[in-house]
């Protein structure tokens, strides 16, 4: 055995031990590898070839410290698609390291029939963030023909579409309609503000193809225009349209969300309403008078969806409202639901009377209710019922009792 061999051996010996201890990995192995570099950096590439993932994660470590001024010569050479574990490896720390010579290898791994040494190269270009990185990039988004990757490299890409929307808008109006809707779906998960008058163009004149795009888009963006442009499109006779509309104004970030989501509560569809409760749980807080106002005016069943949302917005000024809705009996249930989920304390006085309610459906729904709130006499409030006449009622007080007294 030669000495390099010997010292090869002695490296990788030293290694196996040393992962066992990351915390004093680094100081453990440095003095042999500084000693027999040349013998040393083939056994620690070595470690991008297994399972160990603490083993990768130390190595990759040692090239982004200690053994920085190393890195490049040893790392260049691994980017190379025939070992896609080692181009990975290598294409993460010379990013780190912004070792320019790297540009060029990584541009070409791009068109890399494997998937993840094309996107470790997309992830160390986004990295290096050059002009020659993003029209690379940006030509991989108009001229990719594998849409298996282009579907990755789109959400890998996604936190850089400002810096790549200028050249893709350039050319938007240039590609196919194929290339146009990868482009525009693009431009959708990213909220790309620019793309706005896209979006537009797409939902007026596609509604059902490109025009989904658009409506992500809208909603993503989120502004005032932004909802008065899909607001306008919530008559569509096509239910899925309006049910993508619905999710996308529950993305907005404007208060004149709030009102066509409202009269969405009484959509036709039941898929729409559904999605439309959800949304407006997320933005119904940038218009809390408008909802208050729309539950003391509306009809029922609007009142009942409102209700359900309301619980779920978690907002103090809903309090007095909903516990007035316990007045109607029709929508207990939904009320009494509701407010427990709102959370608030203060709600325990009114839903207590429906404690002795002569619907056993009302006592279960409000013991469950109050069962939500932080109430000290919880206990005690369970406790009037283990002798319910109805089972229901006497379970779902004990199991509060019991979890009550456990926590």
């Amino acid at each position: 055995m030669t000495g390099a061999q010997t010292n090869g051996r002695a490296t990788a010996e030293l290694l196996e031990k040393a992962y066992a201890a990351p915390e004093t990995f680094a100081e453990r192995v440095l003095p042999q590898i500084r000693q027999n570099m040349t013998e040393s950096v083939p056994v620690l590439l070595q470690a991008f070839d297994g399972s160990n993932a603490i083993a990768k994660s130390l190595v990759a470590d040692l090239f982004k410290g200690p053994l920085r001024e190393s890195a490049p010569a040893a790392l260049i050479g691994e980017l190379d698609e025939k070992r896609p574990d080692r181009f990975v490896w290598a294409a993460l720390i010379l990013a780190e390291l912004r070792h320019q010579l790297a540009v060029e290898p990584l541009i070409q791994a791009l068109s890399s029939k494997h998937i993840p040494v094309s996107i470790a190269a997309i992830k160390a270009l986004m990295t290096f963030g050059t002009p020659a990185a993003h029209k690379a990039l940006t030509d991989l988004l108009l001229k990719c023909p594998d849409e298996v990757k282009l579907a990755a490299a789109e959400k890998v890409l996604a936190p850089v579409a400002d810096l790549l929307s200028p050249e893709l808008l350039k050319e938007y109006g240039r590609l196919g309609i194929d290339r146009q809707g990868w482009v525009l779906k693009f431009f959708a998960e990213a909220g790309t503000v620019q793309a706005f008058p896209h979006f537009v163009a797409a939902l007026e004149k596609d509604p059902l193809g490109l025009g989904l795009y658009g409506v992500k888009g809208l909603g993503r963006v989120g502004t005032k225009e932004a909802v008065d442009v899909l607001e306008r499109h919530l008559s569509h006779p096509e239910w899925f349209l309006r049910k993508r509309i619905v999710e996308a104004l529950g993305q907005a970030k404007a208060p004149n969300a709030v009102p066509p989501l409202v009269r969405s509560l009484i959509d036709p569809s039941v898929q729409v309403r559904s999605g439309t409760i959800e949304a407006l749980s997320k933005v119904g807080h940038l218009d809390i008078p408008y909802m208050i106002g729309q539950l003391n005016t509306g009809n029922r069943d609007l009142k009942v969806n409102l209700i359900r949302v309301m619980g779920q917005i978690h907002d103090r000024r809903l309090l007095e409202p909903m516990v007035k809705t316990l007045s109607d009996r029709s929508m207990l249930v939904f009320s009494l639901d509701a407010i427990g989920d709102l959370g608030f304390a203060e709600a325990a006085p009114a839903i207590e009377p429906f404690l002795r309610d002569g619907e056993w459906f009302n006592r279960l729904n409000a013991i469950e209710a109050l069962g939500k709130l932080p109430l000290p006499n919880l206990y005690r409030l369970a406790e009037t019922l283990i002798e319910d006449g109805n089972d229901m009622v006497r379970n779902s007080a004990k199991r509060i009792m019991a979890k009550t007294a456990n926590g």
